[in-house]
C-alpha cells in the first residue's frame, strides 16, 4: 500500500472548547493530530497552549488558525496574549504570528473533515498563511535596499549549504523556498531542511503561484536569511 504524503508543514490548528483543546498540524497535503490540552485554571489552560505554539514559531511556523463553535473562546485567548505574550503578535518581526479564527469545533477527525469540506477553511488558512509570507517579504525588500543589509541575504543553495553545513560566517536565522525549487532539487533541499531544522532554523515553503512566491523565484526561488 503506498505511503501517504504529508507535505511540508504550513499551520497549526487549535480547536479550543472552553477548557479544553486539541492540538492539529497542518501540512501541506495532510492534517495530523497532536497533543489534547485541559485545566481548571484559565491562565494555565492558556499557557499551555502558548508552550505548544512556541516551538512552532521557531521553526518558522506561524500560522495559528483558532477552531471553536464560541467566538468568545478565541477572543478570551487572543486577550490573554495581548496581556502575557504580546510577542507572538507584535514582537520581533521574524516572530510575529498570525491568528485566523474559524467559526467550527475541531475536537475530532469528523468535526475537522466537516471543516475542510463544509467550510472556508482554505481561504482561512490562505489568509494567514499570506499575511506571514508578506511579513517576511517586506524583511527582505528592506534588506536588499540597504547596501549595509544586504549581506545578510544569501540567493544560492551552494552558499546556504556551506553555510547551515559548516557553521562559517553569520548564524542562518530563515530559510524561504518556493514549492516549486523544492521539487526541482529535492534531494540536495530535503537534506539542508533536516539539517537546519535540528539547528532550530526558521523554515518556510512558499506557493510559487502566489505573488511572494513570484517575487521569490525572481531571486532564483531560493533565500536564507542570515541573523543581524
Amino acid at each position: 500500500m503506498p505511503r501517504r504524503r504529508r507535505g511540508y508543514p504550513v499551520a497549526l490548528m487549535i480547536s479550543i472548547d472552553n477548557m479544553n483543546a486539541q492540538i492539529w498540524n497542518i501540512y501541506s497535503e495532510s492534517i495530523k493530530s497532536d497533543k489534547k490540552l485541559s485545566d481548571r485554571n484559565e491562565y494555565n489552560f492558556y499557557e499551555s497552549i502558548v508552550d505548544e505554539i512556541r516551538p512552532r514559531v521557531k521553526e518558522g511556523i506561524k500560522t495559528v488558525l483558532i477552531a471553536s463553535e464560541n467566538r468568545n473562546d478565541y477572543e478570551n485567548f487572543l486577550e490573554h496574549i495581548r496581556k502575557h505574550q504580546s510577542w507572538l503578535i507584535k514582537g520581533y518581526e521574524l516572530n510575529t504570528v498570525s491568528f485566523e479564527y474559524i467559526p467550527h469545533p475541531a475536537r475530532n477527525v469528523n468535526e475537522v473533515k466537516e471543516i475542510i469540506n463544509k467550510t472556508k477553511f482554505h481561504q482561512s488558512l490562505q489568509k494567514a498563511s499570506i499575511e506571514d509570507v508578506q511579513q517576511i517579504m517586506k524583511i527582505v525588500e528592506k534588506r536588499i535596499n540597504k547596501p549595509e543589509d544586504i549581506e545578510t541575504i544569501l540567493f544560492t543553495l551552494k552558499e546556504i549549504e556551506k553555510t547551515v553545513y559548516t557553521n562559517t560566517g553569520h548564524r542562518p536565522e530563515y530559510i524561504l523556498m518556493t514549492d516549486a525549487y523544492q521539487r526541482n532539487h529535492r534531494r540536495r533541499i530535503n537534506r539542508l531542511l533536516q539539517i537546519a531544522k535540528n539547528k532550530k532554523i526558521k523554515i518556510k515553503i512558499v506557493d510559487n503561484k502566489t505573488v511572494s512566491g513570484k517575487r521569490l523565484s525572481q531571486f532564483g526561488g531560493l533565500l536564507c536569511l542570515l541573523k543581524k
